[in-house]
Protein backbone atom coordinates (compact mmCIF):
# COMPACT_ATOMS: atom_id res chain seq x y z
CA UNK A 1 0.00 0.00 0.00
CA UNK A 2 1.19 3.49 -0.80
CA UNK A 3 0.20 6.73 0.96
CA UNK A 4 0.69 9.41 -1.72
CA UNK A 5 1.73 12.35 0.45
CA UNK A 6 4.75 13.43 -1.56
CA UNK A 7 3.80 17.10 -1.17
CA UNK A 8 1.87 16.88 2.10
CA UNK A 9 -1.73 15.77 2.40
CA UNK A 10 -4.95 17.60 1.77
CA UNK A 11 -8.50 16.55 2.65
CA UNK A 12 -9.43 14.84 4.81
CA UNK A 13 -6.23 15.10 6.92
CA UNK A 14 -4.84 18.53 5.97
CA UNK A 15 -1.20 18.07 6.89
CA UNK A 16 1.29 20.01 4.74
CA UNK A 17 4.17 18.19 6.48
CA UNK A 18 2.92 14.67 5.74
CA UNK A 19 5.24 12.39 3.82
CA UNK A 20 4.47 9.46 1.58
CA UNK A 21 4.97 5.87 2.63
CA UNK A 22 5.01 2.37 1.21
CA UNK A 23 3.66 -0.25 3.60
CA UNK A 24 3.61 -4.00 3.33
CA UNK A 25 6.73 -4.30 1.19
CA UNK A 26 8.56 -7.57 0.84
CA UNK A 27 11.59 -8.63 -1.16
CA UNK A 28 9.19 -9.89 -3.86
CA UNK A 29 7.82 -6.42 -4.62
CA UNK A 30 9.03 -5.45 -8.07
CA UNK A 31 8.30 -2.46 -10.28
CA UNK A 32 4.83 -3.68 -11.24
CA UNK A 33 3.76 -4.10 -7.61
CA UNK A 34 5.18 -0.71 -6.62
CA UNK A 35 3.63 1.00 -9.65
CA UNK A 36 0.22 -0.52 -8.94
CA UNK A 37 0.50 0.53 -5.27
CA UNK A 38 1.21 4.13 -6.31
CA UNK A 39 -1.80 4.25 -8.64
CA UNK A 40 -4.06 2.60 -6.07
CA UNK A 41 -2.82 4.98 -3.36
CA UNK A 42 -3.74 7.99 -5.47
CA UNK A 43 -7.14 6.46 -6.29
CA UNK A 44 -7.89 5.55 -2.68
CA UNK A 45 -6.88 9.01 -1.45
CA UNK A 46 -9.26 10.49 -4.04
CA UNK A 47 -11.97 8.10 -2.83
CA UNK A 48 -11.51 9.39 0.73
CA UNK A 49 -12.03 12.96 -0.50
CA UNK A 50 -15.10 12.01 -2.57
CA UNK A 51 -16.56 10.03 0.35
CA UNK A 52 -16.05 13.06 2.61
CA UNK A 53 -18.05 15.16 0.13
CA UNK A 54 -20.76 12.49 0.08
CA UNK A 55 -20.93 12.57 3.89
CA UNK A 56 -21.51 16.33 3.63
CA UNK A 57 -24.46 15.76 1.29
CA UNK A 58 -22.51 16.45 -1.92
CA UNK A 59 -22.39 13.07 -3.65
CA UNK A 60 -20.71 12.46 -7.00
CA UNK A 61 -21.35 9.73 -9.54
CA UNK A 62 -18.82 10.75 -12.17
CA UNK A 63 -15.21 11.89 -12.43
CA UNK A 64 -14.17 13.91 -15.46
CA UNK A 65 -10.45 13.64 -16.07
CA UNK A 66 -8.23 16.28 -17.59
CA UNK A 67 -4.52 16.77 -18.18
CA UNK A 68 -2.03 13.99 -17.61
CA UNK A 69 -4.65 11.69 -16.13
CA UNK A 70 -6.21 11.26 -19.59
CA UNK A 71 -3.34 9.31 -21.14
CA UNK A 72 -3.62 5.91 -19.46
CA UNK A 73 -6.58 3.54 -19.82
CA UNK A 74 -5.20 1.43 -16.96
CA UNK A 75 -5.49 4.44 -14.66
CA UNK A 76 -9.02 5.22 -15.91
CA UNK A 77 -10.17 1.68 -15.10
CA UNK A 78 -8.41 1.70 -11.73
CA UNK A 79 -9.91 5.09 -10.74
CA UNK A 80 -13.39 3.89 -11.68
CA UNK A 81 -13.03 0.65 -9.74
CA UNK A 82 -11.35 2.14 -6.66
CA UNK A 83 -13.65 5.17 -6.32
CA UNK A 84 -16.86 3.42 -7.41
CA UNK A 85 -17.59 6.27 -9.81
CA UNK A 86 -17.76 6.44 -13.60
CA UNK A 87 -14.67 8.02 -15.13
CA UNK A 88 -15.32 10.17 -18.19
CA UNK A 89 -12.78 11.66 -20.57
CA UNK A 90 -13.19 14.93 -22.40
CA UNK A 91 -12.56 15.42 -26.11
CA UNK A 92 -10.26 18.33 -25.18
CA UNK A 93 -8.29 17.08 -22.16
CA UNK A 94 -6.55 20.38 -21.41
CA UNK A 95 -8.79 22.03 -18.82
CA UNK A 96 -6.97 25.36 -18.92
CA UNK A 97 -7.36 25.61 -22.68
CA UNK A 98 -11.06 24.75 -22.74
CA UNK A 99 -11.70 27.01 -19.73
CA UNK A 100 -10.06 29.96 -21.47
CA UNK A 101 -12.03 29.24 -24.65
CA UNK A 102 -15.28 29.10 -22.66
CA UNK A 103 -14.56 32.46 -21.03
CA UNK A 104 -13.51 34.03 -24.34
CA UNK A 105 -16.61 32.75 -26.14
CA UNK A 106 -18.84 34.09 -23.36
CA UNK A 107 -17.04 37.46 -23.36
CA UNK A 108 -17.36 37.71 -27.13
CA UNK A 109 -21.11 37.14 -26.87
CA UNK A 110 -21.15 33.75 -28.57
CA UNK A 111 -22.92 32.31 -25.51
CA UNK A 112 -25.18 34.05 -22.97
CA UNK A 113 -23.39 32.56 -19.94
CA UNK A 114 -20.38 30.54 -18.88
CA UNK A 115 -22.72 27.61 -18.14
CA UNK A 116 -24.15 27.75 -21.67
CA UNK A 117 -20.66 27.97 -23.17
CA UNK A 118 -19.48 24.97 -21.15
CA UNK A 119 -22.55 22.99 -22.18
CA UNK A 120 -21.91 23.87 -25.83
CA UNK A 121 -18.14 23.44 -25.88
CA UNK A 122 -17.27 20.56 -23.56
CA UNK A 123 -17.63 17.24 -25.34
CA UNK A 124 -17.35 13.91 -23.57
CA UNK A 125 -15.72 10.89 -25.14
CA UNK A 126 -14.95 7.62 -23.36
CA UNK A 127 -16.60 6.43 -20.16
CA UNK A 128 -15.23 3.83 -17.76
CA UNK A 129 -17.84 2.41 -15.39
CA UNK A 130 -16.72 0.67 -12.19
CA UNK A 131 -16.51 -3.10 -12.63
CA UNK A 132 -19.02 -4.79 -10.29
CA UNK A 133 -16.59 -7.65 -9.65
CA UNK A 134 -13.97 -5.22 -8.32
CA UNK A 135 -16.30 -3.52 -5.83
CA UNK A 136 -15.88 -5.82 -2.80
CA UNK A 137 -12.09 -5.90 -3.11
CA UNK A 138 -11.79 -2.11 -3.42
CA UNK A 139 -14.32 -1.50 -0.64
CA UNK A 140 -12.17 -3.63 1.69
CA UNK A 141 -8.96 -2.00 0.49
CA UNK A 142 -10.50 1.47 0.96
CA UNK A 143 -11.47 0.61 4.56
CA UNK A 144 -7.91 -0.60 5.28
CA UNK A 145 -6.41 2.44 3.56
CA UNK A 146 -8.62 4.84 5.51
CA UNK A 147 -7.86 3.16 8.83
CA UNK A 148 -4.14 3.16 8.12
CA UNK A 149 -4.08 6.79 6.99
CA UNK A 150 -6.15 7.91 9.99
CA UNK A 151 -3.91 6.10 12.46
CA UNK A 152 -0.62 7.25 10.94
CA UNK A 153 -1.82 10.84 10.73
CA UNK A 154 -3.25 10.66 14.25
CA UNK A 155 0.06 9.44 15.66
CA UNK A 156 1.95 12.07 13.63
CA UNK A 157 4.03 9.33 12.03
CA UNK A 158 3.91 10.91 8.58
CA UNK A 159 5.45 14.24 9.61
CA UNK A 160 8.33 15.36 7.42
CA UNK A 161 11.59 14.50 9.18
CA UNK A 162 14.20 15.03 6.48
CA UNK A 163 15.49 18.44 5.52
CA UNK A 164 14.67 19.49 1.96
Amino acid sequence: MFLPYLAGSSAPHWNPDATGAFLGLTHRAGRAVLGRAVLEGVALELRQILDAFTALGLPSRELRLTGGYTCHDTLHRLLADATGRTVTLLEQPEATLIGAAILAATGAGAFPSVQAAAAGMVRLTERFAPAPEARAAYDALARDYGLLADRLHGANLLARRLSA
